[in-house]
């Protein structure tokens, strides 16, 4: 029995037990007697009935407005909204692999930027354990590369049974008749799948913003050019480059500066907000290599609904130093070298907290084992530092009072920041 099935039934029981109150009985009665044509008594308890069942199912119906069931738990978001308004188009077919596990593909929302795919995954015979079945998924269509997975959201609702939700590149505008390739790696060898399904653009999410910025600006060795904004009541996407300055070639040439940004060790960072304050989710970020410059987007949900301007702002690179190095520490290390820019300076008791004391340019990525306990509890508060020229000495504090602490350093980051700003008028 359905989730659908199992609701329905269990109001069924609750009404059969509902009695219509005396006054409300009499009450419609003398109204209807007025009229001439007679109703009977089991005629005004099925509309009581009637009232009634609506008044309960209220919560329900909303429910079940939704277009895909069951995806709260990996839905967030513009991408929750837009569900929980029932939107999005259906596709409702499956595949089934020889092993008994079922991909079932509920439907889809998408639009110019991304297009996110809903489907669930079932065993029938064995349980679903995530490392032994590796689940691969790619789109194709007219183009013969097809479209790439970005990421994905996967839920564990039992032992048979996950709920996910994948975001692919989008389709090209000229795309129709699609294909999703499901890989299905069992043991040693990998069976595929094939769900086809046509897309239906009158159920694409529609732009609400596509403007061309045209926008640089200057920090530390880098030009940050932001080329384009485009934006639905799906998702927001922010295009630009990153080049080396002109004025700073050699020296970054010296550093190997795309290197580090490649590698991970370099971001750029910044915040999209409204004139009225709000500030855009961009969580996700991608780099791409393109001969002397790195080419990003960052992505996220849907611009808020009402605003008349936008601004970037806080832009900043986030720069990374990895150390990787752990050490067994107590309140009688003094002046510890963890690296030739790292000391740590003192460690101390103070309350019911242990706090260390490190003395350093950037911002230390550290952690501290203690039993069950690694968090460090005054971390926000240096998390926003600019590069420093000179050492700082910063304390890091975590609950309890241990003899012996096992202190992990994974590395430094700094920020540089410039106070330039873009803004970008909407029409």
């Amino acid at each position: 029995m359905n989730d659908l099935e199992k609701l329905l039934t269990y109001k069924r029981e609750e009404l059969l037990n509902i009695e219509v109150p005396e006054e409300m009985e009499d009450c419609l009665r003398n109204a209807l007697n007025k009229r001439k044509k007679h109703i009977p008594k089991s005629a005004i308890a099925a509309a009581l009935i009637a009232v009634l069942l609506f008044a309960y199912s209220f919560d329900s119906l909303a429910y079940y407005g939704r277009k895909f069931i069951g995806y709260d738990n990996v839905t967030y978001g513009s991408l929750k909204e837009l569900n929980e308004e029932g939107k999005g188009q259906e596709i409702n077919k499956s595949c089934v692999f020889s092993n008994g596990i079922e991909v079932t593909l509920d439907g889809i929302i998408f639009d110019d930027n991304e297009l996110v795919a809903f489907y669930k995954i079932k065993s029938t015979k064995e349980k679903l354990d995530p490392l032994k079945y590796d689940i691969s998924m790619h789109l194709y269509g007219i183009n013969l590369m097809g479209y790439h997975a970005k990421s994905g959201q996967r839920e564990f609702r039992d032992d048979y049974n996950n709920i996910c939700v994948a975001w692919f590149e989008a389709p090209a505008f000229y795309e129709k008749w699609m294909k999703l390739n499901i890989s299905l790696r069992i043991d040693d060898t990998v069976e595929e799948r094939t769900i086809k399904f046509t897309l239906d653009r009158n159920k694409a999410m529609k732009k609400t913003v596509e403007k061309k910025l045209d926008a640089k600006v200057k920090l530390g060795d880098y030009e940050v050019y932001f080329d384009k904004l485009t934006a639905s009541s799906l998702s927001t996407y922010i295009k630009g480059k990153v080049k080396v300055s002109a004025d700073n070639a050699k020296g970054a040439l010296e550093r190997d500066i795309i290197s580090e940004y490649e590698r991970g060790l370099q971001f750029i960072d910044f915040d999209i907000v409204t004139d009225k304050g709000e500030k855009v989710n961009l969580n996700n970020r991608s780099t791409e290599n393109s001969g002397n410059e790195i080419r990003f987007v960052k992505s996220g949900d849907a611009l808020p609904k009402e605003f008349n301007t936008l601004e970037i702002k806080n832009i900043r690179f986030e720069n990374y130093k990895i150390i990787d190095k752990s050490f067994d520490v107590s309140v009688e290390t003094k002046n510890l070298k963890v690296d030739d820019e790292v000391i740590v300076k003192e460690i101390y008791y103070e309350g019911d907290e242990t706090c260390i004391v490190v003395s350093s340019r950037d911002i230390p990525i550290m952690q501290v084992n203690v039993g069950d306990d690694t968090g460090i509890l005054n971390y926000d508060q240096y998390k926003n530092d600019v590069e420093n020229e000179k050492t700082v000495e910063r304390t890091f504090r975590f609950a309890g009072k241990p003899k012996e602490i096992k202190l992990q350093f994974k590395g430094m980051v700094n920020y540089i920041y410039t106070d330039e700003t873009i803004s970008i008028p909407v029409d």
